[in-house]
């Protein structure tokens, strides 16, 4: 384990080694009390100018990951790197996985622009049983107005001891490169923001569902399920609204309405490879319909108090790219198998 989180710190050392040596980069370090608890980490930033820089490089890390803007004569992209050490889950759409001898990296090819405001963003979740964490990085793009997802790694072990958002990057040796950094924020897993380069500005409204591939995404899973529905490798068999599902029990109680609060045992796991990532164990849990995914909301409502359903969840209908769990992973296909034990009207008597 020791030697785990040695090899995460590798990747911040390096950078750290780099600059030590090279007069022409610029360090930047924002630390994050442990008693915050961060689970995302927002930095807010405008180029200006990349100087005289034949290859520029700018590079933002927070705990295990880090992405950079890089810009080589005329090619430009936006690149995820991890450790070599880490598992590859999930990488977003025309991103492409390159290996290397310590650190590994997805590249996005984009055009990214000068004198606009980007956003880069850093979210982990942490399994403490089995001791690993998921790593995701997102960028904003605003010349479209949407969010990107770059990949998703996971990490075996303990997290860094030192959480820290650290920016670098070539400032130029004749023409110097010119970066406004607007806001450095990190998100406590309370949900309160901390903006950490003591600035006191409105904390950000993060909506990842508004994202580039949502679309596409949507088309290929589409595409996945109905394959397994058609090679018999899921006994899913209708359709409602774009969740997949099958009646596996016939109920003969009070049909659920979207409004309602229903009472269910459940057992949700992915679709992908059957993992179990939640359910219910020594009694049903209780929610209101209307505050759970869409596809519960579109999918429970099918039932009748008494029933059961499998329900084929596509990601956009789910958890979309949000890094909602260490267990589910962005674009994650959900299934559930739900019983409903009771449904409770909110216009019924107490």
């Amino acid at each position: 384990m020791k030697r785990i989180w040695n090899l995460s710190l590798l990747i911040f050392l390096t950078f750290n080694l780099n600059a030590q040596k090279d007069k022409n980069l610029i360090q930047h370090d924002y630390p994050i009390s442990t008693d915050l608890r961060a689970v995302q980490f927002l930095t807010e930033f405008s180029l200006k100018s990349i100087g005289d820089n034949k290859r520029f490089e700018l590079n933002i890390s927070s705990e295990s990951i880090s992405i950079e803007f890089v810009a080589k004569k005329k090619k430009k992209s936006i690149e995820l790197n991890y450790s070599n050490t880490y598992k590859l889950l999930e990488k977003g759409m025309d991103c492409k996985e390159v290996s290397g001898t310590l650190l590994n990296k997805v590249v996005f090819k984009y055009p990214w622009q000068m004198n606009t405001e980007y956003k880069v963003l850093i979210a982990k979740a942490v399994d403490t049983t089995n001791m690993f964490t998921i790593y995701s990085g997102y960028i904003w793009l605003p010349e479209l107005s949407k969010w990107k997802f770059l990949a998703c790694t996971k990490m075996s072990g303990t997290v860094s001891a030192f959480p820290r958002t650290t920016i670098q990057y070539n400032k130029g040796k004749k023409i110097q490169s010119e970066i406004t950094f607007n806001n450095v924020w990190a998100q406590s897993i309370n949900g309160s923001w901390k903006n950490l380069s003591n600035e006191n500005k409105t904390a950000p409204i993060i909506n990842l569902n508004n994202n580039l591939d949502s679309a596409a995404q949507r088309n290929q899973e589409i595409k996945f399920i109905e394959r397994a529905i058609n090679s018999g490798k899921t006994d899913v068999k209708s359709n409602e609204q774009g969740v997949y599902y099958t009646m596996m029990k016939e109920g003969n109680g009070k049909q659920v309405n979207i409004n309602d609060t229903v009472t269910v045992n459940y057992k949700g796991y992915l679709f992908s490879n059957g993992e179990v990532f939640d359910e219910t164990k020594t009694k049903p849990a209780t929610f209101p319909l209307m505050r759970l995914i869409k596809g519960w909301q579109i999918g429970i409502p099918l039932c009748k108090v008494g029933g059961k359903i499998k329900l084929v969840i596509p990601s956009d209908m789910a958890y979309s790219i949000r890094t909602r769990s260490p267990k589910i992973p962005p674009n994650s296909i959900l299934v559930f198998e739900i019983e409903v034990i009771e449904t409770k009207s909110p216009f019924s008597a107490n």
